[in-house]
């Protein structure tokens, strides 16, 4: 079947974005980008609920860094809540350590984890910066820095064990450039 080795929308239009009109291939990644509040976290709940319809036995692990996800959550995306899992964290190590070392284990294991839902990348915290006595201790590119590695250190992971990743990240008031 051509959707088994993909993760698909309910919407054909969307899933056309991932080329040839399929979706997303298992083992690569995708990022929802746009203003606060303009739908992404509703996509990736579609996607979601759409995988527990496809495949009866996917395994679907997010981490909400927004500290919402009780907002989040509704049947109405079809989610099953027994093959749903969502942890709200923010530091980096219990996101991307739990997917390097504890989801690789369950996967190894054989649990189907098929997807990470990371909603938003911009609620992890920067290594240097989770520990700074005060907001104003900045650490420029920190956060950066944080995002790269973490991302370079779960690929194996979500490769060998053909894992979608979708991570939402939302645009930043100041790119604006004053152009006009």
């Amino acid at each position: 079947h051509i959707h088994a080795s993909v993760l698909r929308s309910p919407s054909p239009s969307l899933n056309c974005v991932f080329g040839h009109g399929h979706g997303l291939p298992f083992g690569y990644s995708a990022v929802l980008w746009g203003v606060p509040q303009g739908g992404k976290s509703i996509v990736c709940n579609a996607f979601i609920g759409q995988l527990h319809h496809d495949d009866p036995e996917a395994i679907v692990i997010k981490f909400n860094t927004e500290m919402r996800e009780q907002a989040q959550y509704s049947e109405i995306w079809g989610i099953d809540p027994d093959r749903y899992q969502a942890f709200e964290r923010k530091a980096p190590e219990g996101i991307f350590d739990f997917i390097e070392k504890d989801i690789a284990a369950a996967c190894q294991a054989g649990e189907k984890i098929k997807l990470i839902v990371i909603d938003s990348i911009q609620g992890i915290r920067g290594r240097l910066s989770q520990d700074a006595e005060s907001v104003v201790d900045i650490r420029p590119g920190d956060h950066a820095l944080t995002i790269q590695n973490g991302l370079d250190r779960i690929l194996p992971v979500l490769r060998k064990y053909k894992i979608a990743l979708l991570v939402t990240c939302h645009m930043r008031a100041n790119i604006e450039m004053g152009y006009g």
